[in-house]
């Protein structure tokens, strides 16, 4: 079978601000039932991946086991692997390019979403769960590699799981030191037959660990290029209870803190101040950091859909579009609040944000009958075209198909995307697929402006607003996880520049 040789290079190498020069490895080796697409036996197949995940800094200070059992996560990740070590049997990689979130960060790579997911988030530790072959059944065993206990390291990295307490600490069945690695993958080579491996050799995050994999695998172990990683990413999207409450807890938290910035409005402000405001009120809640950088734009800068720059002066009259959101325990928020920074709307700002507010409404009923994110979008472009034609901005002659064409050019962006431990979560899962219960999105959508825009009315010019909130799919319905920030424009004034109001 060309598609699966013997073995198959993929490693995802991740890193991030904690741990730049950690290690971790996950290694899966086990076997198909049957190729699902050329319905032939498969024997055996191993997953080997390099990466540098975090280990959160609430744990510092507690015993490893106290940081897993405060945080429920032994049972999640064991739960997870589970899920994963039992579906996989039925799954068939497809070669597919890797999809990079279409989030602007300041440079720095990715974390591990998907090895996170599955196993923990500490570093220099790797998990190898390969399946046991005997007469009767199929099982799966569960190793973790990890460093040995180094007092001199703990003092400047903070305390890290020994093989030891590997099984205590994260359920595993067995913990070995970090050094027999390859020894052990030697050893199942033997012991198992034609295993495939997958491993990425095209981006290591360790030089000198590069090479010792490329030592061992230089012996006949060359392969194409294949991954698990849509098939995780459908694994991701469907939340867990402990994974909802996560995402509850930091929507929470950045709806909080959303509002704790327009109370603390005033004038003059620029946007590094709303910027460091923002921020303040996350970490303050309890967020670890906020999530991804925000959108502070003020005035025609908020037509700019990924702004970033956060460095100008806001002018009195002019509206603020904050997007922004906070990450705690690995899970992100993502919100989307506009208000006027003087504390009221002008007739011709209130029209435009009125008019995404029921735009943004329409939408989110919507989600009760569980549509794709495709269909989403279609019911954002009808609805905003019929809005936009009665605040005149396009022609009352237009029909449907004209309306939801006129409508992209005002809103040329997608209402809808994936959450969860990423901003733009799961890309890998497909916008055409149908919502499940469990599955957390956002509603966006947004109209922008621009003070050359030669369409619309000029008292609309330099007006950008976008409206966004985080959506949990439920079996009867959906529920509105960021309802912690007001919405409706009467509680916006109410809201801006509060805290100085009260005075």
């Amino acid at each position: 079978m060309d598609a699966f040789k013997r073995f198959l290079p993929d490693v995802y190498s991740l890193r991030n601000s904690f741990h730049n020069d950690c290690i971790v490895w996950y290694v899966f080796l086990g076997g198909f039932l049957k190729n699902y697409y050329q319905r032939k036996v498969l024997s055996q197949w191993l997953h080997l991946e390099v990466f540098s995940p975090s280990f959160h800094a609430d744990c510092i200070g507690m015993s490893l086991l106290e940081c897993v059992s405060f945080h429920g996560l032994k049972y999640e990740f064991s739960h997870r692997r589970q899920c994963h070590n039992t579906g996989i049997e039925k799954f068939s990689p497809q070669c597919t390019d890797m999809v990079s979130p279409s989030v602007p960060y300041y440079y720095r790579n990715p974390y591990p979403f998907d090895l996170c997911f599955l196993q923990c988030c500490e570093s220099s530790c790797g998990i190898v769960s390969h399946r046991v072959v005997n007469k009767k059944c199929f099982s799966f065993r569960t190793i973790m590699f990890t460093t040995h206990y180094d007092p001199s390291q703990e003092l400047w990295d903070g305390p890290r799981t020994t093989p030891d307490l590997a099984t205590e600490v994260w359920g595993v069945d067995v913990g070995l030191p970090l050094s027999e690695l390859t020894h052990y993958l030697s050893k199942l080579e033997k012991d198992l037959i034609s295993p495939t491996l997958w491993y990425n050799n095209q981006a290591p995050p360790n030089p000198e660990i590069h090479r010792k994999i490329q030592t061992w695998l230089s012996d006949g172990r060359q392969g194409g290029m294949e991954s698990i990683k849509r098939y995780i990413h459908n694994l991701r999207v469907i939340k867990s209870p402990a994974e909802i409450d996560l995402m509850r807890e930091t929507c929470r938290i950045s709806g909080e803190a959303i509002t704790a910035t327009m109370k603390s409005t005033c004038i003059p402000t620029t946007e590094h101040q709303l910027f460091a405001t923002v921020d303040y009120h996350a970490r303050m809640r309890g967020a670890d950091h906020l999530a991804y950088p925000p959108v502070i734009a003020g005035g025609n800068r908020a037509n700019i859909i990924h702004y970033i720059n956060n460095n100008q002066t806001i002018n009195p009259g002019e509206l603020v579009l904050m997007d922004a959101g906070s990450e705690f325990h690995g899970y992100s928020g993502d919100i989307t609040r506009t208000w006027p920074i003087s504390g009221e709307f002008t007739p011709a700002q209130r029209d435009v944000y009125e008019a995404v507010l029921s735009v943004q409404e329409t939408v989110i009923r919507a989600c009760s009958q569980k549509p794709t994110l495709d269909q989403l979008f279609s019911v954002m472009c009808l609805a905003l075209g019929k809005v936009l034609q009665e605040l005149c901005i396009l022609p009352s002659g237009f029909n449907d198909g004209q309306l939801m064409r006129g409508a992209y050019s005002f809103c040329p962006h997608h209402v809808s995307h994936y959450l969860g431990m990423d901003v733009h979560d799961t890309p890998l899962v497909p916008r055409h697929k149908k919502l499940l219960p469990g599955s957390i999105i956002t509603v966006e959508p947004g109209v922008y402006i621009n003070e050359n825009n030669s369409i619309a009315p000029s008292r609309y010019l330099g007006i950008g607003i976008r409206l966004e909130d985080d959506i949990l799919i439920t079996e009867n319905g959906y529920e509105v996880l960021s309802s912690s920030a007001p919405k409706h424009p009467d509680e916006i004034e109410a809201c801006v520049g509060a805290d100085f109001k009260q005075k």
